[in-house]
């Protein structure tokens, strides 16, 4: 069988006749170059995933075990996304073969209304955040789609925490923040209601009572920020009254982080103030300064967001 790499290293070594003048023209000999870097890069892919990967998938009872242990914080989350990228990229009879049977097997290994326990709650957000979110985006409406939805709906079930807006899952504020993040995509996905007001709840709990700044700008607390963004944009098509409420309390937020979480280059700390180490946050803050400039149509922060 040839391997992907095989495959389009040689229809771009031998063109037709038909192609000698274009090979000749610079931008086509850098896409043959491209090509084979990319195929090169490819092949890497796949052979992780039939070298390694789909190793680590339990032949008794189909679970995906990476490191050894099922959990969904760290495997699920982390690390099933990758399994399903490479398989959807390389090798679909893989991905519609033992990696879609992996999620079969998650779904049996859960109990119905495990995520509805609070002491799951992390999990599952997790779970939903980190790992289908990433799936969905690639594979859409799909088996993976379901299950974020299920999940997210166990996550709402009874909520514990009373807020004067409404009970939400949880006081987490990476959990929180990734809560968001699922429930703007899950209700501009089905249009169902009940996932844009569970969204405004938590976003009312931190922005309407005034002054709220995450101390932590890095991944495990920064998601609040991204998803405060994500939702201002989704509010500002589908609830333009509710956009309009957030937008100055958004705009106290960005402004704070920049003045007190930054350097003289605009590169974020770890934490508010000039302590710990700088760090980029994997570009999850990016997110929410470019969704602030869409919202307001004038560019507030965009320059400062291209500097970095």
């Amino acid at each position: 069988m040839l391997t992907l790499a095989a495959m389009l290293t040689a229809l771009f070594a031998a063109p037709s006749a038909a192609l000698t003048q274009e090979v000749e023209d610079p931008a086509f000999e850098r896409a043959r170059r491209s090509a084979e870097i990319a195929s090169y890069t490819i092949s890497k892919v796949q052979r992780w995933l039939h070298d390694v990967a789909l190793k680590k998938i339990e032949p008794d009872t189909g679970l995906y075990h990476p490191d050894g242990a099922f959990n969904y914080q760290d495997a699920w989350a982390d690390c099933y996304p990758f399994l399903v990228w490479a398989a959807w990229l390389t090798d679909l009879d893989a991905l519609n073969g033992p990696v879609r049977g992996a999620l079969h097997a998650e779904i049996r290994h859960c109990e119905k209304g495990f995520f509805a326990d609070p002491k799951n709650t992390f999990g599952g957000s997790e779970y939903v955040k980190d790992g289908l979110i990433a799936i969905v985006e690639v594979t859409g409406r799909d088996e993976w789609f379901d299950r974020m939805e299920v999940i997210q709906d166990e996550i709402w079930a009874e909520p514990t925490i009373d807020t004067k807006y409404g009970r939400i899952p949880s006081t987490n504020v990476e959990v929180n923040g990734e809560q968001i993040q699922a429930l703007a995509r899950l209700y501009t996905m089905t249009g169902q209601k009940k996932y844009l007001r569970w969204a405004e709840r938590i976003a009312d709990h931190y922005l309407l009572q005034g002054d709220f700044v995450p101390d932590r700008l890095r991944d495990h607390g920064c998601e609040i920020i991204g998803g405060l963004g994500l939702l201002l944009g989704v509010e500002s098509v589908h609830n333009p009254p509710k956009a309009q409420q957030y937008l100055p309390h958004m705009k106290k937020m960005l402004d704070t982080v920049l003045e007190k979480g930054t350097n003289e280059d605009g590169i974020m700390h770890d934490h508010i103030g000039p302590r710990g180490n700088l760090s980029d946050g994997w570009g999850y803050n990016y997110v929410a300064y470019l969704c602030y400039d869409m919202v307001a149509r004038k560019p507030v922060y965009r320059a400062q967001m291209e500097q970095v």
